[in-house]
């Protein structure tokens, strides 16, 4: 009976085949191959959740403000034996309220025919609903003759014309200056916005970044003991409950 011998070392051109280092080519091979296709399915996927993020950031946004929108208002007068300076106007007041804004721009003149032009483009304006607020420790609201304890730094004052009569004094800054120092127009007072950035997170990122909000607007709405203000909220089981954000929108 012929017999063949199986175990035999196979040769190419007469030298025996490195096993280990073809299994290090193919692996090799193989992760120039996969890698990659890992990467873009890894981009492709943050790509599409920062997209989901983005239209649910809008989504959620928009909700908020329909729901803000309709919310209940509560009617007070302020109620305090003391003042506090006003950061814009420079008066004694029993309180102030900082609305913080962006100034954004586009081309479509389209969106609003009657918004100022600033460098040549249109300019709208997005204001966040969170203020920041000013006045003595124990301020009060007085509402149907009871008063009630408040934190107006956790409340939304309501867009109505009695609350618009108290807008004293606006400002936009549109560049970064040394100390981030800007003079109120028509006034010779000076504000340091460095001071007021740990107030709201847009004054922050347009203080503190280089790539962070072009420009700040502030509105100021200064309140003297006594007068009237409309503030989103309700009474309940005999507190004032004030409508506060949950959320600080970054535009």
């Amino acid at each position: 009976m012929i017999k063949f011998n199986a175990n035999f070392n196979a040769k190419a051109n007469g030298t025996p085949i490195d096993k280990r280092g073809c299994r290090i080519i193919a692996i090799i091979l193989s992760a120039l191959v996969i890698i990659p296709v890992f990467l873009m399915i890894g981009i492709h996927s943050f790509l599409s959740d920062a997209v989901i993020s983005t239209e649910e950031v809008a989504d959620e946004r928009s909700t908020q403000r329909e729901e803000i929108l309709a919310s209940p208002v509560v009617t007070g007068f302020i109620h305090t034996d003391q003042t506090v300076t006003a950061p814009l106007s420079g008066q004694e007041t029993a309180l102030y309220l900082l609305q913080v804004g962006n100034e954004a721009h586009y081309t479509d003149y389209g969106k609003d025919p009657n918004a100022p032009v600033y460098n040549g483009r249109k300019a709208y304006q997005i204001f966040d609903y969170n203020m920041i607020a000013g006045y003595p420790k124990g301020t009060q609201i007085s509402v149907d003759g009871k008063l009630y304890d408040i934190d107006f730094d956790l409340c939304i004052l309501d867009d109505s014309s009695a609350n618009k009569r108290h807008l004293t004094k606006n400002m936009i800054s549109r560049n970064r200056k040394k100390y981030n120092t800007e003079r109120i127009e028509g006034s010779s007072r000076e504000l340091n916005l460095f001071n007021l950035k740990t107030r709201h997170p847009w004054i922050r990122s347009y203080v503190d970044y280089r790539k962070g909000l072009k420009n700040i607007i502030l509105n100021e709405y200064t309140f003297k003991n006594g007068d009237s203000i409309s503030i989103k909220g309700k009474i309940e089981f005999g507190k004032f409950v004030p409508l506060t954000e949950h959320m600080v929108y970054m535009p």
